[in-house]
């Protein structure tokens, strides 16, 4: 519910496609794949792992004379289902976008953090394992401006509301 709640207001802010859109599952090992990579859906792994990423396009919105805008240059957002109470959990994170090629610098990443009880210092954590990465790494300054171009969000937990009274016309 907090994933579909979030998608849907980011749909409305013209910040995520309607309709270019996929889970994004890294190619690791050389093999052939029998499914395009676009528009894959979520697995049951995928839905119970720590993060879930997604890929997307670019967010074009159209004018009344029919001309066309990019509003959000393509992208990934990435859902991380962990309260970010430390640091080490952040740097995991950082070191799998990389090993999956994400932060490479073409791509605009959007880390947003869903648990329901999430850290009240988690920005904080996230902002220090940036540095940590980029201390252990050797980032330069242009790697440091991709690590701190990452936009960071803590999503509201959503919640579906089911009356338990019943309801009906009998007294």
């Amino acid at each position: 519910m907090t994933i579909v709640s979030d998608l849907s207001e980011m749909i409305s802010s013209k910040t995520f496609p309607t309709d270019d859109y996929g889970f994004y599952y890294p190619q690791l090992t050389f093999h052939k794949v029998l499914v395009s990579d676009k528009y894959l859906p979520a697995t049951i792994d995928l839905i119970a792992s720590p993060f879930m990423i997604i890929k997307h396009g670019d967010v074009i919105t159209y004018n009344s004379k029919g001309e066309s805008t990019t509003n959000y240059r393509d992208g990934f957002v990435v859902y991380y289902n962990r309260s970010g109470d430390s640091d080490i959990e952040f740097l995991y994170l950082l070191d799998t976008l990389s090993k999956y090629q994400i932060l490479d610098g073409k791509n605009r990443i959007r880390i947003r953090l869903t648990h329901p009880r999430k850290c009240s210092s988690a920005k904080s954590n996230f902002r220090r394992a940036i540095e940590k990465y980029a201390h252990d790494w050797g980032y330069d300054e242009d790697g440091i401006i991709i690590l701190e171009s990452i936009d960071f969000y803590s999503v509201p937990i959503a919640k579906e509301f089911y009356c338990t009274e019943e309801i009906s016309w009998t007294r």
